[in-house]
């Protein structure tokens, strides 16, 4: 039998459940998962303190199991939803994989769980350009690609003012080892006061590693351009 088995487990803090169509990537040694595969089978899935089980027939080739990455839809009623553990199994081996998590899966956001035993965490730097009015109340939204993977959209915040004029911003994120890093896409929300953004330059450490990759923009994210796709410059 091919494919994986896949079980979630709700916790029950209140409003832990959700009524969105929540997908699911693998990503192993041999890379990621190119479709995403939607978990929903019933209406009623993905209740308060429930576990639901899923077979994904279409997924092969990412060998051993790294991390996964899951993120629903949004746009429901009760849309967000918090989740304690996923168990994956391979059918075709046998083998089991637990993906501990214990939090909250928000809106347009990805949850990167590593499997037990290998867990990462990158160190990011943003640095905003030290020009006129360079930064931005903005949410701003940050995917980091590597050779074995990518991270899933994931939202900069911190307790600080983030995003200031002639600042760096640091965030911490708890993911999965992606290989050598080769690129990040960055976006904005254009929302809020002073939305328009002049981003510098973004510096993600592997902590676990030691490994680094400096990505240069020198640009502004802001109308109709709040997007942007920077290959890595230097690494090392």
């Amino acid at each position: 039998m091919s494919g994986y088995s896949v079980t979630v487990t709700i916790g029950t803090v209140e409003g832990a459940g959700t009524n969105a169509d929540v997908y699911i990537k693998l990503g192993g040694v041999d890379g990621q998962s190119t479709d995403q595969q939607k978990l929903n089978t019933a209406a009623n899935d993905f209740e308060e303190g429930g576990s639901y089980e899923f077979t994904l027939a279409g997924v092969a080739g990412v060998g051993d199991l790294n991390y996964l990455q899951m993120w629903h839809q949004g746009g429901e009623s009760a849309s967000e939803m918090y989740v304690t553990t996923v168990n994956v199994t391979d059918n075709a081996t046998g083998k089991k994989y637990e993906f501990d998590y214990n939090g909250w899966i928000n809106n347009d956001v990805t949850a990167c769980m590593p499997a037990q035993g290998r867990a990462a965490s990158y160190q990011v730097a943003v640095y905003t350009g030290d020009v006129h009015n360079a930064g931005t109340n903005s949410n701003i939204y940050l995917t980091v690609k590597g050779a074995l993977g990518d991270s899933g959209r994931h939202l900069l915040d911190s307790s600080d003012n983030d995003f200031e004029q002639d600042t760096t911003s640091n965030f911490t994120l708890p993911l999965a080892e992606f290989g050598t890093l080769q690129s990040v896409y960055v976006e904005s929300d254009n929302s809020g006061s002073a939305s328009g953004w002049y981003l510098g330059n973004i510096k993600i450490t592997d902590t676990t590693t030691g490994h680094w990759a400096s990505f240069v923009y020198n640009n502004w994210l802001e109308d109709d351009h709040l997007t942007a796709t920077i290959a890595a410059t230097t690494t090392g």
